[in-house]
């Protein structure tokens, strides 16, 4: 069979057309990508006119019976991208074009990332029409967010890094304001040097990850951070009944307990100590960098204090 006839153009044959929208529906359905065309409805709902890929039910689990596939999609879209995805409904009545990721909560249980992208315009009879294009994106997202996740991380360690609680701190104190309950505890390990200096970087290392490891038992959901060598953050809510401050030296005294017990290694059991300095909203104002210097100052008075009275 020559090329020219074997890529033969339609030409109006009813059977051809058929096989066309097989074909269609096959490359569709497997590549997981859906095409559609949605007329706009009078009282602003829709319904789909045309859905070339695989079934509803692929993106959504079994349909509860009776209810129709545009009522379903609605039911599914997550609460918390919801107002984005009806902004953009909205905009696709008036004329615009949209593109937008978003979530469905199927009635499998199961939550998936959907891409969309649609372009609005008119019938023949006047009518708004919105061609579609939709496809499943769930395993690129969960690829995004685990190098999101990654890159907020300390690599050694496994609690966040400097940039991550930054701009933690920054975005609690922007939503909760000046509330008087949030501070941070500045953790600095005494004696980790000589550590490092006579059992060598690879001990200091396992030591630094079990530190990290009593930290976060202590801290329970409360952040915790490295910043970088043998120092730490840690941000703290004071508990109902008690001032920040109490709160905050109740959190410290708790971590500088937990941090001072001796570690048993294989070949070795080691001491440190910890210097914690302690700032609170109220002590420090709204700032983050202002709270994180705060913190920073109170953990050096710490530190200068225990060596003037080993001195």
């Amino acid at each position: 069979m020559s090329s020219a006839s074997q890529f033969a153009p339609w030409d109006g044959d009813p059977s051809q057309a058929l096989a066309i929208a097989q074909l269609l529906q096959r490359v569709a359905g497997a590549a997981g990508v859906h095409v559609y065309t949605a007329e706009v409805t009078a009282d602003g709902g829709y319904v789909c006119q045309l859905w070339i890929g695989g079934a509803v039910e692929r993106m959504l689990g079994t349909l509860p019976p009776g209810m129709s596939p545009e009522d379903a999609w609605e039911a599914c879209v997550h609460p918390d991208d919801r107002p984005q995805y009806d902004d953009a409904y909205h905009r696709q009545c008036l004329g615009q074009e949209t593109e937008l990721e978003y979530r469905m909560v199927g009635f499998d249980g199961n939550v998936r990332w959907l891409w969309e992208r649609c372009i609005p315009g008119r019938g023949e009879s006047g009518e708004v029409l919105i061609w579609g294009i939709v496809t499943d994106v769930t395993e690129r997202r969960g690829i995004q967010d685990q190098l999101a996740e990654a890159a907020d991380r300390d690599p050694l360690t496994g609690l966040y890094n400097r940039r991550w609680f930054e701009r933690h701190l920054s975005e609690v104190l922007e939503v909760r304001g000046g509330e008087q309950s949030l501070g941070i505890l500045f953790i600095d390990l005494d004696g980790f040097k000589l550590v490092n200096d006579r059992h060598g970087h690879a001990v200091g290392d396992d030591l630094i990850v079990e530190v990290a490891r009593r930290m976060r038992d202590a801290a329970g959901e409360l952040p915790v951070a490295r910043l970088g060598g043998d120092e730490f953050l840690a941000l703290f809510h004071h508990q109902p009944g008690n001032s920040a401050l109490a709160s905050a030296m109740e959190f410290a005294e708790l971590l500088e307990e937990t941090l001072t017990r001796p570690y048993d290694f294989e070949d070795a059991t080691l001491w440190i100590g910890a210097s914690i300095g302690v700032a609170t909203v109220s002590s420090a104002g709204c700032s983050a960098s202002a709270l994180q210097r705060a913190a920073d100052n109170a953990m050096y008075a710490t530190k200068l204090r225990r060596r003037g009275k080993a001195a």
